[in-house]
């Protein structure tokens, strides 16, 4: 009987009768979610989502390949085994630029090698082990010691995100409407509270031109 320990940035740990090692368990995880989720059936969603995902890839210029699925049924986005935004058909009915946030946020984590750094992270502790058992007990065992580590990394995506929309018209407001939207999100192991996030994204705003008269 398989079971899954979740995991971050869109990874599943994939914990079965047979013998995993960490990074594999992870990826192999990642492609059956890719397999479960429904792909989305609403042609206007799509395009729509489509549409603002492309205007991304325009402005970021070369970068890694990358491709979108967007679905029915997905919970939030997922960047996916370093090659794949996977995002839910809701964010069609988003303001534009918290739509372009929502995406820019899941680019970072696939520009910035996200899932590769996240395995690392965990090898440190469970090395290349391939007890099921073992990896799920060490994980949750040190999981407040490698917490800091996958927080950061989601302020990376965050900041990346971010610095893509300051090179969209009208846009660069987007990820701060998002957590204004969202109201406050506790922290968990994995991904800072929604006060820090916020605060981390206003620092990378452009000062204002009366306030920046002020700071001279």
């Amino acid at each position: 009987m398989k079971r899954l320990l979740l995991v971050t940035c869109g990874a599943a740990f994939c914990l079965s009768a047979a013998a995993t090692e960490i990074g594999e368990g992870i990826r192999t995880g990642q492609r059956v979610l890719l397999q479960k989720t429904r792909a989305s059936d609403n042609a206007e969603a799509v395009q729509i989502i489509t549409a603002s995902f492309e205007h991304l890839l325009a402005v970021r210029g070369a970068g890694q390949p990358v491709t979108l699925r967007v679905t029915s049924d997905s919970a939030s986005g997922e960047a996916m085994l370093g090659a794949v935004v996977m995002v839910d058909e809701s964010i069609a009915a988003l303001p534009e630029d918290e739509r372009l946030f929502e995406i820019a946020h899941e680019l970072g984590h696939i520009e910035l090698a996200h899932l590769e750094r996240q395995i690392a992270i965990y090898r440190q502790y469970v090395g290349a082990s391939e007890d099921d058992v073992y990896i799920a007990r060490t994980l949750n065992a040190h999981a407040l010691e490698f917490s800091p580590a996958l927080q950061a990394l989601e302020l990376e995506a965050d900041a990346y995100g971010q610095r893509l929309l300051l090179r969209i018209p009208d846009a660069e407001q987007g990820g701060i409407h998002t957590f204004e939207r969202n109201g406050y999100v506790r922290a968990d192991f994995s991904h800072p509270s929604s006060h820090e996030r916020l605060l981390r994204l206003l620092t990378l705003l452009p000062v204002p031109p009366d306030l920046a008269a002020l700071a001279h």
